[in-house]
């Protein structure tokens, strides 16, 4: 005698199949919104500190940084970006009572400077001029 079941396995192969595309479809759902926010708050962040350092670059141009800069890292870049970008004389006074006079000119332009001279000097040292008789 032959039993008869009564479970149909094509139903139960489709409800299981059909279960683990929806549990698929829905850890991609979580997948790609999980790195939406996640570029959301990176691009927040960035904005965030973008605008603190220009707000503290703004207060150093101005003339009232922060007392002790070197406790805040951010201010303490923005401060050096603002005196890397601008023209100033500074007076020195060294140990011995004297006081020397500094000029700084701004990173970009001393860059340039000093590559141009340096193409100078080399292109007169591979041409030398030649002395007549």
């Amino acid at each position: 005698m032959t039993q008869q079941s009564d479970l149909d396995a094509t139903k139960i192969a489709l409800v299981g199949s059909l279960g683990a595309i929806i549990t698929a479809a829905l850890a991609l759902v979580a997948i790609v919104a999980y790195f939406a926010v996640a570029d959301r708050v990176a691009q927040s962040r960035s904005d965030e500190a973008a605008q603190r350092i220009h707000r503290q670059a703004e207060e150093i141009a101005a003339g009232t940084p922060m007392s002790q800069p070197w406790l805040n890292a951010d201010l303490q870049r923005a401060t050096q970006e603002a005196q890397l970008s601008q023209y100033a004389r500074r007076t020195i006074s060294e140990e011995d009572g004297s006081e020397r006079v500094v000029y700084a000119v701004p990173i970009e332009q001393a860059m340039e400077t000093v590559l141009s001279k340096a193409r100078n000097d080399q292109a007169a040292e591979s041409h030398p001029k030649e002395d007549g008789p």
